[in-house]
């Protein structure tokens, strides 16, 4: 089928985005170093997800989770197979309560 091997868009939700942000000031507030790292760790599992979002498995509510290895972060993110457009609901600390990102995927 014409198309089939297009990777997917991925796309930030507002709230990730906002999420991304606050990461990378922390990160910066330590180094710039670490800062890159952590962007260079995103940018990874992003591209994991644009070539295969079914790559990692449905984590809470049908969403799919990506957990950074180096980083304690993880992605919940959605996949719409028809518009191949992957939506990335948060980017949250693994040690989080998980109502803080329950909320944020509601």
């Amino acid at each position: 089928m014409a198309g089939e091997n297009k990777p997917y868009l991925v796309l930030l939700s507002r709230s990730a985005r906002y999420e991304f942000d606050e990461i990378v000031k922390h990160y910066l507030k330590e180094s710039d170093t670490a800062a890159g790292w952590f962007i260079d760790e995103y940018e990874y599992y992003v591209g994991l997800i644009e070539d295969n979002p079914f790559l990692f498995s449905v984590f809470y509510s049908g969403l799919r989770r990506s957990v950074f290895r180096r980083f304690r972060y993880m992605m919940l993110y959605d996949v719409d197979e028809e518009t191949r457009i992957v939506k990335v609901l948060t980017i949250v600390h693994t040690s989080r309560d998980p109502e803080v990102w329950k909320r944020r995927v509601s």
